[in-house]
Formats: C-alpha cells, sequence, structure tokens
C-alpha cells in the first residue's frame, strides 16, 4: 500500500491510500477520489518527502531548524519576530489563495448544502431564529430572508446567522 497526500484544486490537503499508483490514477480518472472537505474532485498528488531513517540526535536538530527558520517566501513582506516562530512551530503550510470561479463554486456548495439540509421559513426566518435561540422550538437548520433591520435585532440578540449571496445557480 502506498499513502499519498493529496490535494484538491482548492488546495485542502488530505491522505489516501492506494495499492499503487497506477490504481491512483485509475481511481482519479473516475471521480472515484473526491476532497473530504469540499467534495471536489479534481486530485492531485501533492510534493512528499521520503521517509527517511535518521538517528534521534539530527531528529532534534532537524525540528530545531524548522523552528527558528524566520521567514519563508510567502512572508517576506511580514516584520520579522514572534509571530513568524509561532507560525513556523504550528504550522509549515500557508494559507492558498483563491480565484475567483474557486470562490464562487465554493459559495454555491456553501448554498446548496444549506437548501440540500435546512428548511426554507421565507420571510420569518428572524421570528423562527428566535424562537430557536431561546428554546422556543427545536435546534435545526433554516434559512430563509430577513431585513437589515431584523438581522441587526438577531446580532444584538446573540442568534448566530450567516448571510448566503444570491447568484444564479446555474452560471
Amino acid at each position: 500500500m502506498i499513502k499519498y497526500t493529496l490535494l484538491c484544486e482548492f488546495q485542502h490537503s488530505f491522505e489516501g491510500w492506494f495499492s499503487d499508483s497506477t490504481s491512483f490514477e485509475k481511481q482519479c480518472k473516475l471521480n472515484l477520489v473526491s476532497c473530504p472537505e469540499c467534495g471536489n474532485s479534481a486530485i492531485k498528488r501533492a510534493l512528499m518527502t521520503p521517509n527517511l531513517s535518521v538517528s534521534s540526535h539530527k531528529k532534534k536538530n532537524a525540528e530545531h531548524s524548522d523552528i527558528s527558520t524566520s521567514r519563508t517566501e510567502d512572508n517576506k513582506s511580514q516584520p520579522s519576530g514572534k509571530a513568524d516562530k509561532v507560525l513556523s512551530e504550528t504550522s509549515n503550510q500557508t494559507i492558498p489563495l483563491v480565484n475567483p470561479d474557486q470562490a464562487m463554486t465554493m459559495l454555491r456548495q456553501i448554498r446548496n448544502h444549506v437548501e440540500k439540509n435546512g428548511r426554507n421559513v421565507g420571510d420569518k426566518f428572524a421570528d423562527e431564529a428566535l424562537k430557536i435561540h431561546y428554546g422556543d422550538k427545536e435546534q435545526e437548520t433554516i434559512y430563509g430572508t430577513c431585513t437589515p433591520e431584523e438581522g441587526e435585532k438577531l446580532a444584538e440578540e446573540g442568534v448566530q446567522f450567516a448571510e448566503l449571496p444570491e447568484f444564479p445557480k446555474d452560471n
């Protein structure tokens, strides 16, 4: 078995196990491999470092040199200091930027998920959200519309909600 680190077109990283590289390629062509985070099936293998056996002394030195690295190409414009060290201690990955097409795809997926798994309450969204917030109704996912004033009232009451953008579903 081979373990690959995989990336979807939105740069979400995940692992997959395959019997061999041919099996991986075949499954990708048949769209059988998809990102667990966004469901995208445009998958490629990420660059991977070989797993080499080194002594514990060398491992400690390597770990120390990773932590003390000052700045990467992506954050050269940021001032050097404690923030750089915290970043390198916690993660070697940078947050990828998405292009407008990727952003639209992600927004459509979020909207489709809400519409598929929630209940449309129409223009009664604010009333329904408050009832759920105060325990007068059972917790559930709802969606609908509200006026800007109703949205402000929900925020003041501490109701957690998000505004979903309107856009054509077929574009």
